[in-house]
C-alpha cells in the first residue's frame, strides 16, 4: 500500500503495478476524463541530467504521434517533483512474462501471434526512427482476447537525430536482451530491436534465456562471446523453419542478423502458415481414423 498522491492536481495516484531499476509504474485515475491510466515516474531527477531529459522528452512526443494499435498509447508527459512522469493507457491483461511464469513456455501458434503483432508495432516504431531499446516479454502485454501491445518507451531514443549519443548513455536496457553492439558501447540501431525481438522469441518458446551470469557485465559479455543455445535441446517441437528465423535475428554479425523488421515478419508468417496447416491435416487424419473405428 502506498499513500495516495496527485500529480499535477489531475492524476490520482492509487498503487504500484510494477518497478523496475529506473521507474515506478502506478494505477492512477485521470480525475478530469474519469479513467484509469498508468503512470511511469522515473527514479532519477532532471537536475541529475539534465541534457538526457530534454531528449527524452522530445522522443517520448515523438511516440504520442503512434497510430498503431499495438503500441500502448501515451497521454501526457511531465514533471512532479523534478522526476520526469508519463501518463498511458492503462490495459487491463498480462505480460507476456506473467504467460511463461504460468506455463513454462508458449505453444508455437500463441507464440507466433503475439511475436506477428509485434512486428506490426515495431514496424510502426522503426517507420519514425525510433528504436525502443527494451524489447522483453515484460514489455509485451497480452488482453484476454489475445491482442498483444507493446509497452514502455522510456528507453527509446530517435536514431537519425541523436548523434551525439555516448558510450555511457548507450548501454541502457535489460542485459539478458541487449545485442552485442549495445553491450560494446555501440549505439542502438534497428537490428538491436530485432536481436532483442529474437531473444524474446527464445523465451516464448523455450521458457528460458539463451544466455545468463552472476553480473550484467558477465550477461553481456555471453552475448558478445559465447555461441547461440542449441534451441531444440529446450523445445523439440519448434520447426526447424523457426529456429532458423530466430538464430538469424539473434546473430552477433550485423551482416547476418535480419535488416529490417518487415524482413523478419514474412519469415514468421510463412511459419504461421506452415504450422496452421500442418495442425490442419492433422486433424482431418484424425477424424479420418476416429469413423475408422466406428
Amino acid at each position: 500500500m502506498i499513500e495516495p498522491f496527485v500529480i499535477e492536481n489531475r492524476y490520482q495516484v492509487q498503487s504500484i503495478i510494477g518497478e523496475g531499476g529506473n521507474a515506478v509504474v502506478y494505477l492512477g485515475l485521470d480525475t478530469i476524463l474519469k479513467k484509469e491510466v498508468a503512470i511511469k515516474l522515473l527514479k532519477t531527477t532532471i537536475q541529475e541530467n539534465p541534457d538526457h531529459y530534454q531528449r527524452y522528452l522530445r522522443e517520448i512526443k515523438t511516440a504520442c504521434t503512434f497510430t498503431s494499435r499495438k503500441i500502448v498509447k501515451i497521454f501526457d508527459v511531465g514533471v512532479y517533483q523534478d522526476r520526469p512522469f508519463i501518463v498511458m493507457e492503462y490495459i487491463r491483461g498480462q505480460t507476456a512474462k506473467d504467460l511463461i511464469n504460468i506455463r513454462g513456455y508458449l505453444e508455437i501458434a500463441e507464440a507466433l501471434d503475439i511475436l506477428l503483432q509485434i512486428c506490426d508495432a515495431l514496424a510502426e516504431v522503426h517507420k519514425y526512427n525510433i528504436i525502443h531499446r527494451d524489447i522483453k516479454p515484460q514489455n509485451i502485454l497480452v488482453k484476454s482476447d489475445g491482442c498483444a501491445i507493446l509497452a514502455d518507451f522510456g528507453t527509446a531514443f530517435i536514431e537519425k537525430l541523436d548523434p551525439e549519443i555516448t558510450s555511457q548513455e548507450v548501454i541502457i536496457g535489460s542485459p539478458h536482451y541487449l545485442d552485442p553492439e549495445i553491450s560494446k558501447g555501440n549505439r542502438a540501431t534497428i537490428q538491436s530491436d530485432i536481436y532483442s525481438l529474437g531473444i524474446t522469441m527464445f523465451e516464448l518458446l523455450c521458457g528460458k534465456l539463451p544466455f545468463n551470469g552472476t553480473s550484467a557485465t558477465a550477461i553481456a559479455a555471453a552475448h558478445i562471446k559465447d555461441p547461440f543455445p542449441n534451441i531444440l535441446k529446450y523445445n523439440s517441437k519448434i520447426p526447424a523453419s523457426l529456429v532458423t528465423i530466430i538464430e538469424k535475428a539473434c546473430q552477433k554479425n550485423l551482416s547476418k542478423r535480419y535488416k529490417n523488421i518487415n524482413e523478419l515478419k514474412a519469415d514468421l508468417l510463412l511459419v504461421a502458415m506452415e504450422n496452421k496447416n500442418k495442425h490442419k491435416k492433422s486433424s482431418f487424419w484424425s477424424k479420418i481414423f476416429k469413423k475408422g473405428k466406428k
